[in-house]
């Protein structure tokens, strides 16, 4: 149980007088830490608690046709997830989204699976209009993520490094490499 997110006091007047919690000096302290914490008047380090699992899922994508296919492998099923509004995209996994980036940057999206359907993130790039329109004529685009960041390589006349910034959401470009 998360105890910081439960009122303090329900903590106080449930949760602490609980005989349960009484009788468990553990539980008994992390009622006390919390109160403490939620109190804001103690200088002390919360214990740490690892994520919960349970509400974590692995699952596989396949891409083909334009049609997104989900197999989840806790339930053995395979669900169809929403078409992509752009066409064809490349699909990556960065930091628990799944995203489609086509050649018009304009048209990022994120897959929701609340609501199962894609939202369009409206980015913007720091590039001339004419540039941009160069960058989409059929030229080769990879996307891969590293440490957690979305990055597409386009290989133009001279090669672009784009990265996405998920904060600012925006696209940012890096000199040409080699």
């Amino acid at each position: 149980m998360r105890l910081v997110f439960v009122s303090r006091n329900y903590l106080a007047s449930s949760v602490a007088k609980s005989r349960l919690i009484k009788q468990d000096n553990i539980c008994l302290d992390r009622v006390s830490q919390a109160m403490k914490w939620l109190n804001q008047t103690a200088d002390f380090e919360f214990p740490r608690q690892s994520p919960r699992k349970s509400l974590q899922s692995h699952v596989i994508v396949a891409y083909r046709n334009d049609m997104v296919l989900c197999y989840a492998s806790d339930t053995n099923k395979w669900f169809i997830l929403p078409d992509l509004k752009s066409g064809r995209a490349n699909l990556v996994s960065c930091q628990g989204n799944l995203y489609a980036i086509s050649r018009d940057f304009d048209k990022f999206q994120r897959y929701e699976p609340l609501f199962n359907q894609r939202v369009t993130l409206k980015t913007e790039m720091p590039v001339k209009p004419n540039t941009m329109a160069d960058t989409c004529q059929g030229k080769e685009m990879q996307v891969l993520v590293v440490q957690g960041e979305i990055y597409v390589c386009e290989d133009q006349p001279n090669p672009v490094l784009w990265k996405y910034n998920s904060d600012s959401n925006l696209w940012n470009s890096f000199p040409a490499f080699d």
